[in-house]
């Protein structure tokens, strides 16, 4: 049993999490290097710093537990980070995965939210 209710998919075994940003501060002008660390990371993965996107070209995915990207100009004080994964219904159907499971999952470990809301 995975734990995670998808059988034997590749999304079975995937918890997507951070566990920490190395280093956890910068300047608020941005454009330093950061690393994300932690888990589930893939190379479609979209991260915020607090309201600011970082745009694709500006983040690399080491491997699946860290992916380093390049900081986008913010406000000054403590931000959450984010990371958003887009998933295709059409690779969710190829895999027999019904949505509403990932949603459930999500839920139970990670803050989920519609795309374009706020959480």
């Amino acid at each position: 049993d995975t734990g995670m209710g998808f059988g034997d998919s590749s999304f079975a075994n995937t918890t997507l999490s951070i566990t920490r940003v190395v280093p956890d501060h910068g300047p608020f002008t941005g454009g330093n290097t950061a690393v994300l660390r932690g888990a589930g990371f893939t190379d479609d993965a979209q991260v915020t710093f607090g309201t600011h996107m970082v745009q694709p070209a500006d983040h690399q995915l080491v491997d699946a537990r860290r992916l380093q990207v390049v900081v986008p100009a913010g406000e000054v004080g403590t931000v959450d980070e984010r990371i958003y994964v887009e998933l295709s219904p059409q690779t969710l159907a190829t895999l027999g995965i019904d949505p509403t499971q990932i949603a459930s999952q999500l839920q139970a470990q990670n803050v989920v939210a519609p795309a374009g809301a706020a959480a």
